[in-house]
């Protein structure tokens, strides 16, 4: 043994390993393999050891330690079930995980670990009485044992139901969407899913129990509907048992709130993870709520004022929040299939869109800050996702005024005293500043034939006039990517179907000019002053409106344009498809996926 690996495995063997083992991974002639062996079956009498043999494991993996994962998983199982820490058992549980990743790499390894253990694993971590573990750990545990051996966990479904069923009003979200992955998993195994058309079946059977029980929550949440308790749902595999509600106001509105958080997490899930069949979504019953969740918001201004009310006003800002990521969710898993419902998504973005804003100019409310910036997130990932046919000039007369009402708000605040640097509030600000300019580059980029001449001139005007003085030096507060967005979409206006008049050409010029004085990086000074020789050599003041016909070399480093090459063809992009643009007839219940 040389002296290398024999120092290694007295440190291995101290409770101060953590504090080298970094620096032994770089010597050459310790075998990390052979090390691996050894800190596995130090491990049983060594508790201390657990953290780095995750460590090696998630490090180390090839043929030979494959062909010890049955071995190891045994060693680790009986440690988990004599273990008295719930530190150690997390780790234990961790350790499985990455085990049962290893087997599946080779057919006969994942058999034999398949037959051997899963069902064991899963009967064990479902029963709390074993060891004080980490919930959330033994979940995840779960997901990947449900996920890579399917086939092996049928036994143990019913076991794995009832310990999921019990974090259905848990308040910690990690733990949720475990919990929802598990569910969405056991679809898969059911015992009724034998055949393709039965799991997609039971797929839509789940999605229907799922978006019921949200609409119940929805109506109680905001009042509509005043039951003393929420029925509970069951449909294979769901499992979501009744709720009896607290005569408390408080402690009601947080019970109602809490399941309507989680079973939205649920749904969430189940539309974003893969699935053995297509999916058919409803996409009809999703907007219906969304649409009637943000309509019975309008009447709580006439309503008289009680505790149940203030408690719910105080959560309405997570409630829109949570509306908007079941949106996203099914834009992202729908994709172009959902252009043919813009105008129901621009209708439900442009409510929440009226709604904040309101909050934030009335009341300099930072949640509804950042849940305006979160909307403006939203539409830039519609914009990116549909493109041309995203028909954002839909909403850009409203995002207009919006940025206009804002603009002034946030410009008081930020000269406040409230608002000093480094502070919650200013980089909520910021944060709320750099959502609507990427959201306005990805709007001029996804509908310049869609704009007329009025409206682009408008955007020119608003977006100068909004954001140019951001980068004075009695404003210098803003950070790099602020500066940055700021820059892409003047040139965004610039190379897209957009008109300046000479004035506007001017302030435009002169505010990239003077971006980079406000800017200490040497790198990105180089960047505007190239931007700077494209756009001049552009430019003709004789002529009453501009635009460009020039291509962009990548090699330049342009921001926030790194995948594409934009080359100005008007006459082109004047004779693109009016597809992308027309009205299309509202479609039916379901969308397959």
């Amino acid at each position: 043994m040389n002296e290398s690996l024999k120092l290694f495995e007295e440190i291995v063997g101290s409770q101060f390993h953590n504090l080298f083992v970094d620096s032994l991974e770089e010597y050459s002639d310790i075998d990390l393999k052979v090390a691996l062996e050894k800190v596995v079956c130090s491990s049983m009498r060594n508790s201390g050891n657990y953290s780095l043999v995750l460590r090696l494991l998630n490090g180390t993996y090839n043929e030979r330690t494959n062909k010890k994962t049955c071995l190891w998983t045994s060693i680790i199982l009986k440690l988990y079930v004599s273990c008295k820490e719930s530190r150690d058992a997390t780790q234990l549980l961790a350790i499985l995980g990455v085990l049962a990743k290893s087997a599946y790499t080779s057919e006969e390894s994942r058999k034999i670990f398949g037959c051997n253990y899963v069902k064991n694993i899963l009967e064990i971590i479902s029963k709390n009485c074993y060891t004080p573990s980490n919930n959330l750990a033994a979940l995840r545990l779960m997901v990947i044992l449900l996920q890579f051996y399917p086939e092996y966990s049928v036994q143990s479904s019913g076991i794995v139901k009832d310990f999921v069923s019990q974090f259905m009003d848990s308040p910690n979200h990690n733990v949720m969407e475990s919990a929802a992955k598990c569910y969405h998993h056991l679809l898969s195994i059911s015992k009724n899913g034998s055949s393709r058309i039965a799991v997609k079946d039971l797929w839509k059977a789940y999605q229907g129990g799922l978006l019921d029980m949200l609409q119940t929550l929805s109506d109680s949440f905001l009042g509509v509907l005043n039951a003393p308790v929420i029925e509970p749902i069951n449909c294979e595999p769901l499992n979501i048992p009744i709720l009896q509600l607290c005569d408390d106001p408080i402690k009601r509105i947080s019970q109602v709130f809490i399941r309507f958080k989680n079973v939205a997490v649920y749904f969430i899930v189940t539309l974003r993870e893969p699935f053995l069949s297509e999916k058919p979504v409803n996409t009809n019953k999703i907007f219906g709520i969304i649409k009637g969740a943000l309509n019975v918001v309008h009447l709580f201004t006439n309503r008289k004022k009680t505790i149940i009310g203030m408690m719910r006003n105080l959560l309405l800002p997570e409630f829109y929040f949570i509306l908007l990521q079941i949106l996203k969710a099914l834009m992202i898993t729908l994709k172009s299939d959902l252009r043919k419902n813009y105008k129901q998504i621009w209708m439900i973005l442009g409510d929440m869109l009226k709604l904040s804003t309101h909050k934030i100019v009335i009341e300099q409310k930072k949640t509804y800050m950042r849940l305006n910036g979160k909307i403006y997130d939203v539409i830039t990932l519609w914009c990116k996702i549909v493109n041309q046919g995203s028909r954002s000039d839909l909403l850009i007369d409203l995002m207009l005024k919006d940025m206009q009402d804002i603009s002034s708000t946030l410009s008081k605040i930020l000269n406040s005293k409230i608002c000093s640097s480094g502070t919650d509030l200013e980089t909520i600000v910021q944060e709320l500043i750099c959502s609507k300019q990427k959201c306005i580059f990805e709007v001029l980029n996804s509908s310049p034939n869609n704009v007329n001449y009025d409206i682009t001139k408008t955007i020119v005007a608003n977006v100068l006039t909004a954001f140019s003085g951001m980068y004075d030096l009695s404003l210098n507060k803003y950070n790099y990517e602020c500066r940055t967005d700021f820059v892409s979409n003047l040139f965004s206006m610039f190379t897209a179907n957009i008109y300046l008049d000479p004035s506007t050409a001017e302030i435009f010029v002169n505010t990239l000019r003077h971006i980079p004085l406000t800017d200490q990086r040497i790198e990105d000074h180089t960047r505007y002053a190239l931007m700077m020789l494209h756009l001049e050599s552009c430019i003709h003041p004789q002529k009453n409106n501009l635009k460009s016909s020039i291509e962009i070399d990548l090699g330049i480093g342009f921001p926030m344009l790194e995948d594409i090459s934009i080359k100005s063809n008007y006459e082109d992009i004047n004779k693109m498809n009016v597809k992308s643009t027309r009205d299309i007839t509202q479609p039916g219940d379901d969308i397959y996926i």
